[in-house]
């Protein structure tokens, strides 16, 4: 999965699950984060944008970070 970041381009896996486990299915994450549930179904196949992963994190409050989320993104950022 391709995404740019400002002038660079970043490849990174997406892992969606500890999301849908904490908000018990993808329709109850999408509700969460306030999108349709047919974007979290895109999300799992096409990569989720990184400000998602950072949403996700602040409505858990850090249970889940956004490098569990994607973790070649936010691993770069560090």
């Amino acid at each position: 999965m391709l995404f740019t970041n400002d002038s660079c381009i970043v490849e990174f896996m997406t892992n969606m699950q500890p999301a849908i486990d904490y908000f018990g299915t993808q329709a109850a994450l999408a509700k969460a984060i306030g999108v349709n549930p047919m974007s979290v179904t895109q999300w799992k196949r096409r990569g989720l944008p990184p400000r998602r992963a950072k949403e996700i994190s602040e409505l858990t409050h850090g249970t889940i970070k956004a490098s569990d989320l994607l973790p070649n993104f936010f691993h770069s950022q560090q």
